[in-house]
């Protein structure tokens, strides 16, 4: 089985059961948060509390992550692997109760290393938008 790690801020621990551990900042941290450029303006000090906040999250293959119309309170950064991001579409699926539960709906992206998400539901505090594997 296959895995990938994901950096992961936010208002509380994830519930997600995955292996994880607080990261110590130190270079090697610092040089991937920098190369986001989400990150780029941030001040020294907002940027030393980003690094302090961060937990890192190991995640097997098709595991999922976070899950469509759930509430949000974490952000993803990926440091490795990849995810794969689905949409579910009532208007589209509307009797397809097996992939509604599931979470599952069109293949609508995927993202690898320095890609980021679940940012929407936190800034805004909607509802996650996506199901993401």
């Amino acid at each position: 089985t296959r895995t990938g790690r994901v950096m992961e801020a936010g208002l509380e621990s994830s519930s997600i059961p995955a292996t994880s551990s607080k990261v110590r900042p130190d270079r090697s941290v610092s040089s991937f948060l920098k190369s986001i450029p989400l990150f780029h303006n941030l001040k020294e000090k907002q940027f030393q509390t980003l690094q302090n906040n961060l937990t890192r999250v190991t995640f097997k293959n098709d595991q999922v992550i976070l899950t469509q119309d759930t509430p949000g309170d974490t952000f993803y950064l990926i440091e490795n692997g990849q995810v794969r991001i689905y949409v579910f579409d009532d208007k589209k699926n509307p009797d397809d109760e097996e992939k509604r539960a599931a979470g599952y709906g069109e293949l609508a992206n995927e993202l690898k290393a320095g890609d980021y998400f679940g940012d929407r539901a936190l800034l805004t505090g909607a509802p996650r938008s996506a199901t993401v594997v």
